[in-house]
């Protein structure tokens, strides 16, 4: 038996049409990946003194677009997992956020101020969802 080992689609298509394997593919790739680097980044940083973990998760889950379930999904999965992370890393000195650009974010003006302050020293922040 041969896999399919075509690319998953990105997800932009009505709940009803998302197909098992774009459902699987799109977990892959997302959660996936994000779970490897931050279990990576909190290796390093809770053997180094602390630091930040920022995760992205997009507006989707927030809003309900039609024809994105499956990004949606995805997001929400991310910020579930943000926020058992930053509940399980705290005392090792490693918050974990999570960052979700609104669809009118500029780069200059909304997203490097906000991920700055994510990571700067004077943001408490640990757990939490940050739009712009």
């Amino acid at each position: 038996m041969l896999a399919n080992l075509s690319k998953p689609t990105t997800g932009d298509k009505p709940a009803v049409d998302v197909s098992r394997a774009d459902f699987d593919g799109l977990f892959k790739t997302s959660l996936r990946t994000a779970r490897t680097a931050n279990q990576a980044a909190f290796r390093h940083l809770s053997t180094s003194g602390g630091g930040h973990v920022i995760n992205h998760a997009e507006m989707a889950g927030e809003l309900g677009e039609a024809g994105r379930a499956l990004p949606a999904t995805i997001a929400q999965a991310v910020v579930a997992w943000t926020r058992a992370a930053a509940g399980a890393w705290f005392f090792q000195g490693v918050r974990v956020n999570i960052f979700q650009p609104g669809g009118g974010a500029s780069l200059e003006r909304n997203v490097i101020p906000t991920l700055l302050f994510l990571i700067g020293g004077d943001a408490t922040l640990h757990g939490q969802t940050v739009s712009c």
